[in-house]
């Protein structure tokens, strides 16, 4: 009877972290930049269940996979068409994004929402005109004249970024990225990749999931209930 308990206890942990994942991705869909996290089945490293099965646990990745771009307009932001990421600083930490929407401050610099700096490969992103163009290359013109160029780069392997953010990510310590040369849009950004049916249809499932998982918990209960009636029984 035992087994009902384990295998009851394991759905309604699973139903509440996919639905707190699919929480996370509906919260933002209208986060420029956002990669959905997708969640999965893992059996490495388990205890072993009662029968000797092992009990799968849930983990969670990044789908890397681009969002759709969006015209703004905004002649500070801006899209990466395939792979790569922007590189923003904040301090003394960079950090590697696909959300390009970005102001100029007071002293100049291309900064995003929480005050970070876009990289150049100069360092940071400094324009002092007023006519800002920005070619697909990267190159910014600045009243005309070319300033610096944007950096963009990537990794052999997407594995090695952890998010900081909900469209932030940093990489551990010794992990260099590799310049690329990449497309960039002027005037648009690449929205969040979450599609709205997939999180629909993930909060359904974890619904569902967790009220089997109830239900279950509840046998064994009643089980436990009329074991306990008999055997008080037997003993009068």
């Amino acid at each position: 009877m035992r087994g009902i308990l384990e295998i009851g206890g394991v759905m309604l942990s699973h139903a509440s972290q996919r639905m707190e994942v699919a929480a996370q991705n509906v919260s933002n869909m209208a986060t420029p930049g956002y990669r959905a996290q997708k969640i999965f089945s893992s059996l490495l490293h388990l205890p072993e269940s009662l029968e000797g099965t092992p009990l799968p646990i849930l983990q969670t990745a990044t789908d890397f996979s681009s969002g759709k771009m969006i015209q703004t307009g905004n002649p500070y932001d801006l899209a990466l068409s395939g792979q790569g990421f922007l590189m923003v600083r904040s301090g003394d930490q960079i950090f590697y994004t696909r959300s390009g929407q970005f102001s100029r401050d007071a002293d100049g610099r291309l900064v995003d929402g929480a005050g970070a700096v876009l990289q150049s490969e100069d360092g940071d992103m400094l324009v002092r005109g007023q006519n800002i163009k920005i070619e697909k290359d990267g190159t910014v013109l600045d009243d005309g004249e070319p300033v610096s160029r944007i950096a963009v780069v990537n990794f052999k392997g997407v594995s090695v970024l952890d998010a900081a953010s909900s469209n932030r990510f940093v990489t551990a310590v010794g992990v260099q990225p590799e310049r690329i040369d990449a497309q960039i849009q002027q005037g648009m950004l690449e929205s969040s990749n979450v599609s709205t049916a997939q999180e629909m249809i993930a909060i359904m499932a974890s619904t569902r999931s967790a009220e089997t998982g109830q239900r279950l918990v509840q046998v064994y209960d009643d089980l436990m209930g009329r074991a306990l009636t008999a055997f008080g029984q037997v003993q009068a």
